[in-house]
């Protein structure tokens, strides 16, 4: 399979993720005799285009064997379903496309700076668990490692420590709920792990500047 974009030419294989931007020409071809089977996601709105840039991804075209094909048979699986109304599946599939950018900016930083075993396990293990609280003796029985050492592992990697990056997880996970749902701040706050609806309002409008429901308004 080849792939281009404007003047820019790709050969793509088994696995691999293609970025095909709408403001640019880009075709696809196969390779005679070579039968491929295409999965396509499209998308467009100006909150993918945010996404896109928040995660670094405007300028990346190409991801080989790009770890997501889980996600893919997932929204093949929920725009299949018959038990799911059309309004329930589309907000479905949003945050499918939504992790399926999470995961492509998280392979092409790893690629950049490549992780070690431990911190990749901590990391993956806090990216599947916005949904909760995680505390440094789980992921010390993860690892292995005392809490101490978590600590500075993951910090020592990342920037930030275990806590800092869940939260930060967990804001964009509510920011894509207040955005794409009906769900009240009250359950968007339990969806995203905290027990108390004024403490997660709090939080969110400390690293946004705006509460959920101002969030949800300019959004």
């Amino acid at each position: 399979m080849r792939a281009r974009i404007e003047s820019e030419r790709y050969a793509l294989g088994s696995g691999d993720v293609i970025l095909l931007p709408r403001d640019r020409y880009s075709e696809l071809d196969s390779v005679p005799g070579v039968p491929w089977l295409k999965v396509w996601i499209t998308a467009q709105g100006s909150l993918l285009d945010a996404l896109v840039s928040a995660y670094g991804l405007r300028h990346v075209a190409h991801v080989r064997r790009a770890p997501v094909k889980y996600l893919y048979k997932r929204a093949f699986a929920i725009s299949a379903s018959s038990e799911l109304a059309e309004r329930d599946k589309r907000k479905a599939l949003v945050v499918v496309f939504h992790e399926l950018l999470v995961e492509l900016a998280s392979e092409c930083a790893h690629r950049r700076n490549p992780l070690s075993e431990d911190v990749l396990r901590m990391k993956g293990y806090l990216d599947n668990r916005v949904e909760r609280m995680v505390g440094l003796a789980e992921l010390g029985a993860l690892t292995g490692l005392c809490k101490a050492h978590v600590i500075r592992k993951f910090k020592g990697e990342l920037g930030v420590s275990p806590y800092a990056y869940l939260l930060g997880q967990k804001m964009e996970h509510a920011k894509l709920l207040l955005s794409t749902s009906g769900l009240r701040v009250k359950e968007v706050a339990r969806r995203t792990g905290f027990s108390n609806e004024y403490y997660f309002s709090n939080v969110f409008k400390r690293k946004t500047g705006f509460s959920p429901t101002a969030y949800r308004a300019r959004v």
